[in-house]
């Protein structure tokens, strides 16, 4: 799994128009990716980081915005792109209205939190 998603972060670095991204796998310890754009973070200083993350349900790649609240121990999504495997384009969505979720010790927002607020 994280040789495929590694390989989709490839193509799409190809496929995908110019930006200032830097697509990197931050779960170092971890068997699967967790691929965040280190170039996307944004903070108000005050334990709050904005950021895009890429995940793929192994059918398709989605790259998605989330706010983590270091202070509150809460994720929560916002914009979104979904492309195929071959890093076709095939629509944006919005999260925004979603509730905030707690992020559990053993989950993948885990790891975004201890990247960030540790």
């Amino acid at each position: 799994m994280k040789s495929l998603l590694l390989g989709l972060v490839l193509a799409m670095s190809a496929v995908l128009p110019a930006a200032a991204e830097n697509w990197v796998d931050i779960n170092d310890e971890g068997i699967h990716p967790v691929i965040m754009d280190v170039d996307s973070v944004l903070t108000d200083r005050n334990g709050s980081y904005q950021f895009w993350f890429m995940r793929s349900d192994g059918e398709f790649l989605y790259q998605e915005q989330a706010v983590i609240d270091c202070n509150n121990r809460i994720i929560h999504n916002g914009a979104g792109k979904k492309f195929t495997k071959t890093g076709r384009f095939l629509g944006a969505y919005d999260d925004s209205q979603s509730a905030p979720v707690t992020i559990r010790v053993d989950s993948t927002a885990a790891i975004y939190y201890n990247y960030f607020c540790r």
